[in-house]
């Protein structure tokens, strides 16, 4: 089993603008991790990070922690969570050494399933 990291910020990719109340987006991660991976621990923080534009912005951010040995289940969880809520990616941490952000590319798929296989 593989202990998973998903920073998964609330604002809106388009708007820039936080859409989905905290809470709300609580309750639909906590859904969608019990129905992907079977459960976990979630908690809310403030992310910071400076935009590529140079401006640093600050969100409310939503870290959900869950333990898996399907690294399929966490990609669908996250592909799930980033159309639900309008995310450009989630940042994903993975026991082992794993830390990018998963964008829905290849290379993000290929990172983390590899990362699997070599965890197993």
């Amino acid at each position: 089993m593989i202990k998973y990291r998903l920073y998964i910020g609330l604002l809106d990719a388009d708007t820039k603008k936080q859409k989905i109340r905290t809470r709300k987006a609580v309750q639909l991660i906590t859904k969608a991790v019990c129905s992907h991976t079977g459960g976990g621990t979630i908690w809310t923080a403030r992310g910071v990070y400076t935009h590529a534009n140079g401006d640093i912005v600050n969100e409310n951010t939503i870290i959900c922690e869950t333990v898996t040995n399907d690294p399929c289940a966490v990609i669908y969880l996250m592909d799930w969570l980033r159309l639900k809520l309008n995310q450009e990616s989630i940042l994903i941490e993975a026991e082992g050494g794993l830390s990018i952000f998963y964008d829905r590319s290849d290379e993000a798929i290929d990172a983390i399933n590899k990362h699997a296989n070599k965890e197993a």
